[in-house]
């Protein structure tokens, strides 16, 4: 069950998807559902008589497909939608018990409920589930910290605290299969991939992509595992679809299973484990490895010699509304209804002044040169408008900021986007900046090395195969955690990769300036860059063949050098 959004690619769209409840729930399609399934009882070995639960069952299809395929199991449904629970229960029949309830709070005790209550079992054999996606919780953050969930803190989603609550409920080597985004991989959800990879053995992982879910906008992902920690070697099954996959699957012309035994991989679990920044790489072979250590060994705490921060904080639009009682200035929200921060005046949305501050031309006095995030390109970046400064409420940052001489990293996009700029201008919020700390004292040359090591292919070919974002998708990002994550080697005064990291900040400078032509500038800078990583003319093909079996997207595509050009590694001299 997911909130509604939109989806940009086909989608398998059947009955049972097109059923939507409120809170704009939809439900798993039954193509997908039955698949899912049938991974979920071959995968857990379920016995005769097992004890199954949905905690979110919406119209019952996850359930559905397991009696379908193994009609001993005893099925147990949650939800707590009672029109969703009522439409189950006709479905089902009395082969189920269907209940309307909240999988996530007892109404009785301040605890994580326990799902098979009435049932004469403390445990289950199984649970399989496609929870909220980003549902409105009806207990507050605090509310479920005491009721005991660990992952209550900072950023979570829904689906986390089902997954957590999945665990209090199975039975040691219970079997798990959940449906859930393909935020799951990304830094706000370390936590419940750490308990994941800690506490439990996983089976398989599926990042199926966008597309399974009319008018969604988020990928999806299938996950199983086992109520058992892992031991040490073993060994998990991964599966990545690309587009010509999901079109196989939208189309007819191929089955989840066909596309699973051409395609799939098993990789350790404990790639997991040992991973600094608890990142599932699903996507790496287990030959690849000592290519991936290459970057290992080179990770350090590069951020900490620099000032990180982000700009003003409105989109490029410029849109903002006006209190018409104080002046006071507040980005444009689709809030109905509004109170000004600053005199407490409260109205709709529609008595507030509405103003664009943001303009292609300097079209007022007080405007200021801005740089948005399609502004920031590889290696160049220019201010393509103004924004209007002066305006309370807006927060521009700090202007002695805007005039310093920054890196700029793009939050938005796919892949890394990064440049230098010199002249004074502003940044808006989906730009970050970097400018050297003074108590840190880098090197003089040390923002261009960063910055030619950030947009190497070599460490685009890492950044793609630890992140899997090596497709197109809806709203891609980076973080500024997954940014201080990029191993970007730290060179010690008078070694041979102090030498190296001058040789590319050099060539970087003479790409900038124009003083070396763009192309063979580029080559050059690839060339330290990779040996600096540990590679060799050999070895190189790994980064060769990470970009070309990513999408042939736009960053992807301006990276193809020309007939008979290529990267030659090497150390200078």
């Amino acid at each position: 069950m997911i909130s509604q959004s939109h989806s940009a690619e086909p989608c398998l769209e059947d009955n049972a998807v097109q059923r939507q409840r409120k809170l704009g729930a939809v439900y798993t399609p039954s193509k997908l559902a039955d698949w899912v399934a049938r991974l979920f009882i071959e995968m857990g070995s379920l016995p005769e008589n097992s004890l199954i639960c949905d905690p979110a069952c919406g119209d019952g299809e996850l359930l559905h497909s397991v009696m379908l395929h193994q009609p001993s199991v005893v099925a147990l449904g949650l939800d707590v939608d009672p029109s969703a629970t009522l439409q189950a229960a006709e479905r089902l029949g009395t082969a189920a018990k269907i209940y309307t309830r909240d999988a996530l709070k007892n109404p009785f005790k301040v605890c994580i409920p326990t799902w098979a209550t009435g049932l004469n079992s403390a445990s289950l054999d199984g649970v399989i589930a496609n929870p909220p996606w980003g549902a409105e919780l009806t207990a507050s953050r605090e509310e479920l910290h005491s009721i005991g969930y660990k992952l209550a803190r900072g950023q979570f989603d829904s689906w986390d605290l089902f997954i957590e609550a999945s665990l209090r409920n199975l039975a040691p080597y219970g079997i798990a299969a959940f449906i859930i985004p393909d935020s799951l991989f990304l830094p706000e959800h370390s936590r419940t991939r750490e308990i994941l990879h800690t506490s439990t053995t996983i089976r398989f992982v599926a990042r199926l992509g966008e597309g399974f879910f009319p008018r969604v906008f988020r990928g999806t992902t299938v996950v199983l595992f086992e109520n058992i920690n892992p031991s040490p070697d073993h060994e998990i099954e991964t599966l990545r679809f690309n587009k010509q996959d999901r079109r196989s699957i939208f189309s007819g012309d191929a089955e989840f299973d066909e596309i699973r035994r051409e395609k799939s991989i098993r990789i350790p679990q404990s790639r997991f484990q040992k991973d600094h920044y608890g990142r599932w790489d699903v996507d790496s072979k287990t030959s690849e490895d000592h290519s991936i250590q290459n970057f290992s060994a080179a990770r350090s705490s590069w951020t900490d010699w620099l000032v990180s921060g982000r700009g003003v904080e409105l989109s490029k639009s410029g849109r903002v509304l006006i209190c018409p009682s104080c002046s006071f200035t507040r980005p444009a929200t689709k809030q109905k209804h509004l109170s000004c921060g600053n005199c407490g005046f409260s109205a709709p949305a529609h008595e507030f002044h509405a103003e664009q501050i943001i303009s292609e031309v300097p079209n007022a006095d007080g405007t200021f040169p801005l740089l948005v995030g399609e502004d920031v390109k590889r290696y160049f970046a220019a201010p393509s408008r103004y924004i209007k400064t002066g305006m309370p409420g807006i927060n521009y940052k700090s202007l002695e900021v805007y005039s310093r001489r920054r890196l700029l990293i793009r939050k938005t996009g796919v892949g890394i986007k990064a440049s230098i700029v010199d002249e004074p201008c502003m940044t808006n919020q989906v730009v970050f900046h970097y400018y050297p700390n003074p108590n840190a004292n880098p090197p003089e040359f040390f923002l261009s090395y960063c910055l030619g090591v950030l947009c190497s292919r070599t460490l685009l070919a890492y950044h793609l195969r630890t992140t899997g974002d090596n497709e197109w998708r809806s709203h891609p990002y980076v973080t500024q955690k997954v940014i201080s994550g990029l191993p970007i080697p730290m060179p010690e005064e008078g070694s041979r990769s102090w030498g190296q990291a001058k040789a590319i900040a050099a060539s970087v400078d003479r790409m900038t300036k124009g003083s070396m032509p763009a192309t063979e500038a580029d080559i050059e800078i690839e060339s330290l860059v990779s040996a600096l990583f540990g590679f060799n003319e050999t070895s190189y093909s790994w980064v060769e063949h990470v970009l070309e079996q990513a999408e042939a997207l736009e960053p992807i595509r301006t990276l193809r050098l020309g007939e008979g050009l290529r990267v030659a590694p090497r150390w200078v001299a």
